[in-house]
C-alpha cells in the first residue's frame, strides 16, 4: 500500500473511532472548525476556512451544519452582507472541550499497538512534513478536471474566479 493509500486509511480509522457511539455526529472536520472559532472568536468564515485548513465552499457546508446543531452563531457583517463572522455558542464551547477528549480518546484507540517511542517518532514526522511544505493553495477546477487523481478533492472554482474574489 502507498503511503498516501495508508495516510488516507489512517484517517479513516481516526475519523470512525471518533463518531463511534456518538449521536451528536461531530466531525474531525467540524472540530477543526470550531478549534479555529474559539482560536479567534468573532473572524469572518473566510479567515476560520484558511485557520481550519479546509476550502471555503467546504467551511460554509462545515459552519452551516455547525449553526443547525446550534454549536456556531454566525451573524453578517455590517458592512458587507456577503461576509459572517463567527462565534462558538456555549454548546458549540462544550462541543469543543468534548471533542477534544474525543480526540485524544480516537488518537489513543487507533495508536494502541505502536510502542509509545513509535507513536513520539510518528507525530514527530508527521510535524516535520506539515512544517516544511508550504501552505497548499485550494485546488483549482481546472487542476481537478485535467488531474483524476483530484476528482474527488473539493474544488475551489476556476484561478481566474479565485484571482478575483481575492481583488
Amino acid at each position: 500500500m502507498s503511503l498516501s493509500l495508508a495516510l488516507r486509511k489512517a484517517l479513516q480509522l481516526m475519523e470512525a473511532e471518533f463518531v463511534r457511539d456518538r449521536s451528536d455526529s461531530l466531525t474531525i472536520s467540524q472540530l477543526a472548525v470550531l478549534e479555529a472559532i474559539a482560536k479567534r472568536p468573532g473572524q469572518p468564515q473566510r479567515v476560520i476556512s484558511k485557520m481550519a485548513e479546509c476550502d471555503r465552499s467546504t467551511t460554509s457546508d462545515v459552519m452551516r451544519r455547525l449553526e443547525k446543531q446550534g454549536f456556531v452563531k454566525r451573524k453578517r457583517k455590517k458592512y458587507d452582507a456577503r461576509s459572517f463572522v463567527c462565534t462558538l455558542s456555549p454548546l458549540g464551547e462544550d462541543q469543543l472541550r468534548s471533542g477534544r477528549s474525543r480526540l485524544m480518546a480516537a488518537e489513543a484507540h487507533v495508536l494502541a499497538g505502536l510502542p509509545d517511542d513509535q507513536k513520539e517518532a510518528l507525530a514527530s514526522l508527521l510535524h516535520q512534513v506539515i512544517a516544511t511544505e508550504p501552505r497548499m493553495e485550494p485546488i483549482t477546477d481546472e487542476v481537478r478536471d485535467s488531474n483524476p487523481l483530484a476528482a474527488d478533492i473539493p474544488s475551489a472554482g476556476t484561478a481566474a474566479a479565485r484571482q478575483e474574489a481575492v481583488s
